[in-house]
């Protein structure tokens, strides 16, 4: 991963990834691994997060204190924000709308798995940093120097709890495959 303005650029997480990752024993130290400010919209926690039946993880907490516990930060939808999501949920659901606008409209990148979020940015013109559940957890396999089985077991989780596994065009799809 390349350097970035810690003061300017966020990582945005949006529900799919966030219950990928969260779904592991690990959330918190991929999200480390990534060396930049997380967030998360709060509709996206209120709205599409809390109305999961279990908890992400095999911890007890409860949603907003494993977010915090991972050094994620809730943020809400500004009023300069409001135009770019309306133009984007027309075509996304509410919480990639309000996700893809914050991170449009504040130059932030974004963690997502949803295969029409990249399509529609780039159909707005919009410049926005793409980044998936695959490209998080290969950063912190190979930043923090984890071990096969550590890694297998946390690809098995995704793959189990969150019901997530890439696409087979993804460009990650064959490591995915080999490391399971």
């Amino acid at each position: 991963m390349s350097e970035r303005d810690p003061l300017h650029d966020y990582l945005l997480l949006d529900a799919c990834c966030t219950i990928n990752l969260f779904a592991t024993l690990y959330a918190g130290e991929i999200l480390a691994a990534y060396a930049q400010p997380i967030a998360i919209a709060q509709f996206v926690v209120e709205r599409e997060l809390l109305s999961l039946a279990a908890p992400l993880s095999s911890d007890t907490s409860s949603l907003s204190e494993l977010l915090a516990k991972a050094g994620v930060t809730m943020v809400t939808l500004q009023e300069a924000e409001e135009e770019q999501f309306l133009v984007l949920a027309s075509q996304l659901d509410d919480g990639e709308a309000i996700t893809a606008a914050i991170a449009v409209t504040r130059g932030w990148t974004i963690a997502t798995d949803d295969r029409r979020v990249p399509t529609v940015l780039a159909k707005a013109g919009a410049a926005t940093r793409i980044i998936t559940t695959p490209e998080l957890v290969k950063h912190w396999a190979e930043h923090a120097h984890v071990d096969r089985l550590t890694l297998r077991s946390v690809l098995v989780d995704i793959e189990a709890k969150a019901r997530f596994r890439p696409w087979r065009t993804h460009p990650l799809y064959a490591w995915w495959q080999a490391s399971i």
